[in-house]
């Protein structure tokens, strides 16, 4: 069996916390090992997560600013915190356009949240990430942007586009491969998404589109 880093615990306990703050107390990068850590607890431990960045930011670091805002969106979902979910993802969409290379998943992460909530005072903005990010890595990334883009159209009466956006999301949701031949399930839509794909249903069965 593979030794897990010491940075990377999925699991979190006195003598799993006493470890990782020795090991970090030696290293000489901190700020890294704080985030990946709070990554790997943000949806197991998230209020661990969430004091593990608070010590990331107070490293003043910045080269991985808007991931950690992403991760700091994760945990407070994961404690259904959703107004704090959206400053976070709106902190770390803030910080791309200050560093664009500082790619994070939250261009279809915050429109997806905003969609499905029905946040509609954030619509115009989650509009304006996804017309301004149009591709992704992954299905699910392809996913995320057309579910959102169908649900928000929908809320704004515009039917025959939110139909179009909702039977491309379920394509993208329909397809089991992730066409990536050592990896075939890496990114794809999981069962997980089942109640959006309901409501992408709707949308889509309206005029018996799918018929």
């Amino acid at each position: 069996m593979a030794r897990q880093d010491w940075f990377r615990n999925t699991d979190w306990n006195p003598e799993i916390k006493a470890t990782f703050y020795k090991k970090l107390a030696r290293a000489r990068k901190k700020d890294q090992y704080l985030k990946i850590q709070a990554y790997f607890l943000s949806r197991t431990f998230p209020e661990v997560a969430l004091d593990l960045l608070e010590e990331y930011f107070a490293t003043g670091d910045k080269f991985f600013l808007a991931s950690a805002f992403v991760t700091q969106a994760s945990a407070h979902l994961s404690l259904g915190n959703i107004e704090s979910a959206f400053t976070s993802y709106e902190r770390a969409l803030n910080r791309e356009k200050e560093f664009p290379h500082a790619g994070t998943e939250a261009f279809v992460d915050y429109p997806f949240l905003v969609a499905t909530q029905r946040c509609r005072e954030r619509y115009d903005s989650a509009l304006e990430v996804l017309r301004g990010k149009k591709t992704g890595i992954f299905r699910i990334h392809a996913f995320k942007r057309e579910a959102a883009l169908a649900m928000i159209l929908a809320d704004f009466g515009e039917h025959s586009a939110a139909r179009e956006h909702a039977v491309a999301a379920l394509a993208f949701a329909e397809t089991p491969d992730s066409g990536l031949r050592y990896h075939p399930q890496l990114g794809t839509v999981t069962s997980a998404y089942e109640p959006v794909c309901a409501r992408l249903r709707e949308l889509a069965d309206s005029d018996s589109i799918l018929q």
